[in-house]
C-alpha cells in the first residue's frame, strides 16, 4: 500500500464520509502479527499487563498451541484485542498443568494503560 492510497483512502474519509476505502488499505495490527502462538488473558490481568505486570498462569483465559519456551508470543484479550508481546517462559503444556508461577516475560506493552478497568488490587 502507498502513503497516496492512504491519503486518497482518508480524503474520501474527511470528505464523504466514507471510510470503506480506509478500511481496505489500514489493516489492524493483529493482522500482521498472525504467525505467531496467541495466549488470550482473563480481563481481570488486562490492566496489569498494561502496567508491565508479567503473566501468571493465572491470568490465563485459553492457549493457541503450540506454545514453546523462549518464543514470541502475543498476548490478547478474549476479544482479540492486541495487549502486549512477550517471550515464553514456559511451554503449553506447562501453562496448561500448573497452578502458579509466570508463564509469560513481557517485551513490549502495545495497549495503554486505563483501556481497562484497574481489576487487580496493590500491595500495601
Amino acid at each position: 500500500v502507498s502513503l497516496y492510497e492512504v491519503a486518497a483512502a482518508f480524503y474520501q474519509l474527511k470528505k464523504e464520509g466514507d471510510d470503506s476505502l480506509l478500511r481496505q488499505v489500514v489493516k489492524p495490527v493483529e493482522n500482521v502479527l498472525t504467525p505467531f502462538s496467541s495466549i488470550y488473558v482473563k480481563d481481570s490481568a488486562v490492566d496489569a499487563i498494561c502496567h508491565g505486570a508479567q503473566l501468571s498462569v493465572r491470568g490465563i483465559s485459553k492457549l493457541e498451541t503450540p506454545i514453546i519456551p523462549g518464543q514470541p508470543v502475543l498476548l490478547k484479550t478474549l476479544k482479540g484485542e492486541l495487549i502486549a508481546l512477550g517471550k515464553a517462559a514456559q511451554g503449553h503444556g506447562w501453562m496448561l498443568k500448573a497452578d502458579s508461577g509466570i508463564a509469560v516475560h513481557l517485551l513490549r506493552v502495545v495497549m495503554p494503560i486505563g483501556y481497562y478497568p484497574k481489576l487487580w488490587k496493590s500491595r500495601k
